[in-house]
């Protein structure tokens, strides 16, 4: 039963992540102001909300949606476990580095914060840790 909620808290966080990227990809294309302080507004349009011309958010949304499918392959492949569980710590270990590195160049280059950039950080943070404890837990074949 704990592994149990313990996914469903994962796929859920995953949703919100998706979701959460999905708003920020909107806002990069549509001429509304995102619904929070000046600081969304600012880290969005800057030119580190993008890589060779695809908004971080796309980015980011695909990077939540490759862990949901790696959820529901650990699902329909049990015998792969093991191996599909060490690429969703490496994801999310890429995801929280990359974040980290966002993070600061929000405080320290632009001096703005964008919230929902905030919540994306601390989704995979939450993801990094709960992927390392599941990868620590596995029995060593």
């Amino acid at each position: 039963m704990k592994n149990i909620s313990i996914n469903l808290i994962k796929r859920l966080l995953l949703v919100l992540g998706l979701l959460d990227a999905v708003y920020l990809t909107y806002i990069k294309y549509s001429s509304d102001a995102a619904l929070c302080t000046t600081g969304c507004d600012i880290v969005n349009s800057s030119a580190y909300s993008e890589i060779m011309g695809i908004p971080i958010a796309i980015l980011g949304g695909l990077t939540y949606l490759f862990l949901l499918g790696l959820e529901f392959a650990i699902d329909r492949k049990p015998d792969w476990i093991t191996q599909l569980q060490l690429v969703s710590f490496a994801t999310s270990l890429f995801g929280f580095l990359y974040q980290a590195y966002l993070t600061y160049v929000e405080i320290f280059i632009l001096n703005a914060i964008c919230q929902y950039c905030v919540i994306s950080a601390v989704i995979m943070t939450t993801i990094l840790i709960i992927n390392l404890v599941t990868v620590l837990k596995q029995p060593l074949d």
